[in-house]
């Protein structure tokens, strides 16, 4: 049994490794020479770090001079091809936003040189991240560790595997309008999914989206949907159950290639509601009102900062519930449409620690990066 597993798994693994060659872009020179390195491309550097950056692409690109060097030393393996991409460029930090690919947190002390990660994804999945592939690993290191918030600082900091700095998201720092007129509108951020597994959660998402839609019919509130996917399912999807009741009509807002646009449009609007994306956090980080309505199995409930600091299911802008509860739901809506500006400026004073902090401009990391390319 075992001898077939063990099959199944180098068959699979050849399988993905020819298919990517195949589908990759084939690149002939050698990798240049550069004092960044960032592990993939989800963001690019901004001002003059951008020349300064070299870019290893982890599938959309192969790079056939270092390919050939991992084949005469018959290295076969994806880390071994990454750490001679490293030897070719030569650089002096490597910067990555991708912090569940378990091998970036051996880079530091395999190559001597200086890493920086940014957090990627809430603080249930890094935590179970961690016990699933570092926790036994000798090694585990990495020299800058780039956090949302203070209460994941406090589980990093405990684990001593780097130094630890709170800055919010990488991506939501980089939007800021400081006196932008936002329109007194609700949108809702969408948390569609097409999986047929998870039917029971999308069975409760649309009680969520129904009753909301009708609060903001009898608030006159324009009701507006920023799309996961922007496929024609997806909209369908929200239409029949908009449709299947006396419900508001929505206006769906796509979202662009630009990677930095579901940040521009939720500082936009007055009232942003969901109920577990992370722009809900992001969106709070620059004291946007914020309502977060999760009517979810108990399970799919632990990740909400406010249960885990405080153990609070409910609050003035969130609910959390595996039972379905329309008066608390009205409560947090016109709790978040009716508030003062004092009283929600009291709210953020107490939770943005928790919730997700705001560094405009990446202004701690790119200190940092000056610092070290001195």
């Amino acid at each position: 049994m075992l001898k077939l597993a063990s099959f199944k798994m180098v068959f699979y693994k050849f399988f993905f490794a020819f298919n990517l060659f195949i589908k990759s872009k084939w690149v002939f020179s050698y990798p240049e020479k550069k004092p960044i390195l960032l592990y993939d491309h989800q963001f690019i550097l901004d001002g003059v770090y951008k020349k300064k950056t070299a870019i290893f692409y982890k599938r959309e690109e192969i790079n056939i001079p270092v390919l050939l060097h991992c084949l005469k030393e018959f290295d076969f393996s994806f880390h071994g091809y990454l750490l001679r991409y490293i030897n070719f460029v030569e650089p002096k930090v490597i910067v990555s936003f991708l912090s569940q690919y378990h091998k970036f947190y051996f880079l530091s002390k395999q190559t001597g040189i200086t890493t920086i990660l940014f957090q990627y994804g809430n603080m249930a999945y890094l935590k179970s991240f961690y016990l699933k592939y570092l926790k036994k690993e000798e090694d585990v290191f990495v020299d800058y560790i780039f956090l949302y918030n203070k209460k994941i600082q406090i589980f990093f900091d405990k684990l001593k595997i780097g130094k630890t700095i709170v800055v919010g998201s990488f991506k939501n720092n980089k939007v800021f309008f400081r006196k932008k007129r936002k329109k007194k509108e609700v949108l809702f951020v969408s948390d569609y999914f097409d999986s047929n597994k998870n039917w029971n959660i999308l069975k409760y998402d649309k009680i969520v989206i129904k009753h909301l839609s009708k609060l903001c019919l009898r608030k006159s509130l324009k009701f507006n949907i920023l799309l996961k996917t922007g496929s024609n399912k997806e909209i369908d999807w929200f239409n029949n159950i908009l449709n299947s009741s006396k419900s508001n009509s929505a206006n769906f807002i796509k979202r662009e290639k630009d990677p930095f646009h579901s940040y521009k449009k939720i500082e936009t609007y007055n009232y942003v509601f969901g109920i577990s994306s992370s722009l809900l956090s992001e969106a709070f980080s620059k004291k946007c009102r914020i309502g977060i309505i999760n009517f979810r199995p108990k399970k799919y409930l632990n990740w909400l900062p406010m249960i885990k600091e405080y153990g609070q299911k409910k609050g003035p802008f969130w609910i959390a519930s595996k039972k379905i509860n329309i008066r608390k739901f009205n409560k947090v809506f016109n709790y978040v449409i009716n508030s003062s500006n004092l009283q929600w400026e009291e709210l953020y004073k107490k939770y943005s620690e928790i919730m997700s902090n705001f560094d405009h401009n990446n202004k701690k990391f790119y200190l940092l990066l000056k610092k070290i390319l001195k």
